[in-house]
C-alpha cells in the first residue's frame, strides 16, 4: 500500500547525489514537529512494512544481505522532492526507507562535511563515492566532479532563498488513510 499521491518510483530505486540546500536540512525533525510523535511513528512503520524492512537501494537488511552482503543498521527514512523552484516550493513525492550507508550517498554534502576530521580510509564520504561508483558504474572521479557541479548549484540556490517551503500532502492525506 502506498501513501495517497506518493509516487513509490519517483526518483528510482538506486542513490543518487541530492544536495539539498541547507534550509532543507532537518526535515525529518520539522515533519515529526509537524505531524506528533504517535503519527511520525505511523507512517515509519508503514513504510518499513512496506518494504519489508530492507533498504530500498541495497536491499540490505539487519541480518545482511543485499547488494554489498553486508548487515546494515541503522535504517532511516528519508524523502524524495520534486524540485519547483520559481514556486519556491519543494513537493514531497516520495517516502523512502534506507541504510545508513545508503543516506550517506544521497546526502554526499552532508556526509562530506561530518566526515572532514576522520582518517581517509574510515571515512563515510569514501564509502559513499565508493557505492555511487557501484550503482552508477563511474569512476570516482567521475561521481567527485558531479559532486563539485551539484555541490556550486546547490550554493547558488541557497543565495537565493532564506527558507524552503514544503508540500507535505502525502503524508498528510496518507495519515488519514493509515489511521482508518
Amino acid at each position: 500500500m502506498t501513501l495517497q499521491n506518493e509516487d513509490v518510483f519517483f526518483g528510482g530505486n538506486s542513490p543518487f547525489i541530492d544536495i539539498a540546500p541547507s534550509p532543507q536540512w532537518g526535515f525529518e525533525k520539522k515533519l515529526k514537529a509537524h505531524i506528533g510523535e504517535s503519527s511520525w511513528s505511523v507512517i515509519r512503520d508503514h513504510i518499513k512494512n512496506r518494504v519489508g524492512g530492507c533498504c530500498e537501494f541495497c536491499q540490505a537488511s539487519p541480518g545482511g544481505g543485499g547488494l554489498f552482503k553486508q548487515k546494515a543498521s541503522p535504517f532511516k527514512i528519508d524523502f524524495r522532492f520534486q524540485r519547483d523552484t520559481p514556486a519556491g516550493t519543494d513537493i514531497l513525492r516520495r517516502i523512502i526507507y534506507i541504510c545508513e550507508p545508503c543516506r550517506n550517498t544521497i546526502h554526499l554534502r552532508q556526509t562530506d562535511i561530518n566526515s572532514e576530521k576522520l582518517s581517509p580510509e574510515f571515512s563515510p564520504f569514501r564509502v559513499a563515492i565508493d557505492r555511487l561508483c557501484v550503482f552508477h558504474r563511474r569512476t570516482p572521479q567521475q561521481i567527485i566532479d558531479e559532486y563539485k557541479t551539484l555541490l556550486q548549484t546547490a550554493k547558488e540556490r541557497e543565495d537565493k532563498i532564506s527558507e524552503i517551503n514544503f508540500e507535505t500532502y502525502i503524508v498528510e492525506n496518507g495519515l488519514n488513510r493509515l489511521w482508518k
